[in-house]
């Protein structure tokens, strides 16, 4: 689970000085590949005890959390119900109709209401018309999906047979990383943001911390804040577009790793960035780790030509 990378265009010095490994999060689950099962599994548990009929999320039409949950929600004895970011069109993504194929109800939004989230006019609807349902907030986010994260690293702990430098992680909601930062396994995390125009994601990680200390107090003596730096890019953020320099790196290092295979818009934009910092001998860590989070899914909503892999709805095993 521990893969090596070999990374393009490196000096001898710089392959001798870096070494850049990776767990391969994508290869734990099929149905929940990388950090999507970890996220879920504390709701799941919550939402049997509360003998809920339904469990419901939100998410974008491409979005591998609302993927992931769907099929963790069915597994689990569930009816699931997704709030869809934006209309709903006649012919829809590849992605909501696995959802659909799966036994998901999907309910299209006003994009404003839709980031009010479990305040949302939306979510009220579907109150009135469905009883017993435990709500889990977009990307699986909150105080149970950081639990869940903090258990992911220390299970990632009893893996690895050595000492990094740091760990290295890319975020959207902020509940992965600061899960790992929770664990003492986690002693340094690089967090990149993976999302343009959320450069606030540090407050919001905080606002998350003493949440998390307040509701679980084994916790409270932990200090994850310490341990994270936060890596911004406006040029990089965005669900959807993948940069023509990412795409062509991502084919270099698959050239190279025939068995790895990123995602494109979290690891795989994440490893370019290092790949960046590392060419231009700007990255301070010798000995780096990063977390595959899953999300290959989402390469069915990038344009065919930027994409490296084959068949990438069929996972690679090492």
């Amino acid at each position: 689970m521990i893969q090596k990378i070999i990374l393009p265009g490196m000096s001898e010095k710089q392959r001798l000085l870096y070494q850049l490994d990776i767990y391969r999060g994508d290869l734990e689950s099929e149905i929940a590949p990388g950090n999507k099962f970890h996220k879920l599994r504390y709701h799941i548990k919550a939402a049997k005890e509360k003998n809920a009929r339904y469990v419901a999320t939100f998410g974008g039409p491409y979005s591998n959390h609302v993927h992931a949950f769907t099929k963790s929600a069915i597994k689990a004895g569930f009816l699931p119900l997704v709030i869809i970011r934006g209309e709903l069109h006649s012919t829809l993504t590849s992605t909501l109709r696995d959802c659909v194929s799966d036994g998901a109800i999907l309910f299209p939004s006003q994009r404003d209401d839709y980031r009010l989230g479990l305040r949302s006019e939306i979510k009220s609807e579907v109150d009135k018309l469905y009883s017993d349902v435990y709500w889990i907030g977009e990307g699986g986010g909150g105080t149970l999906g950081v639990l869940g994260c903090c258990d992911w690293a220390d299970q990632i702990s009893h893996i690895i047979n050595k000492k990094y430098d740091t760990w290295c992680v890319s975020s959207g909601t902020g509940t992965t990383s600061l899960g790992l930062a929770c664990s003492n396994a986690v002693e340094s995390l690089q967090v990149f943001n993976a999302l343009k125009g959320a450069e606030d994601i540090e407050h919001e990680v905080e606002v998350l911390w003493h949440k998390m200390a307040g509701e679980f107090t084994h916790m409270k003596h932990a200090d994850p804040l310490s341990k994270m730096s936060f890596w911004h890019s406006k040029e990089f953020g965005r669900f959807g577009k993948l940069p023509l320099e990412v795409a062509d790196f991502l084919k270099e290092l698959y050239f190279l790793n025939p068995t790895l295979r990123l995602d494109p818009v979290y690891t795989g934009k994440m490893a370019y960035r290092i790949w960046l910092k590392i060419k231009h001998n700007c990255w301070d860590y010798q000995r780096s780790l990063i977390v595959h989070t899953g999300g290959l899914q989402g390469w069915r909503g990038i344009k065919g030509t930027l994409n490296p892999y084959p068949n990438v709805d069929e996972p690679i095993t090492m």
